[in-house]
């Protein structure tokens, strides 16, 4: 899954206001660090027998 331009100009945005550059390969790890981090809160939902992710889920 590509990472969309708007959430790349926010990553790059919040960054530079941290006084950070983004490197091109970092938007690949930071996608997969969010698809690691919603795929466990799947799982807790559905061990509690839901399907909408709640904030405790993360």
């Amino acid at each position: 899954m590509a990472v969309d331009k708007i959430v790349k100009k926010a990553i790059a945005a919040k960054a530079h206001k941290m006084g950070f550059n983004v490197s091109a390969d970092a938007y690949k790890a930071i996608d997969d660090a969010v698809e690691a981090i919603i795929t466990k809160a799947t799982h807790r939902a559905k061990a509690n027998k839901r399907k909408t992710l709640m904030a405790y889920d993360f």
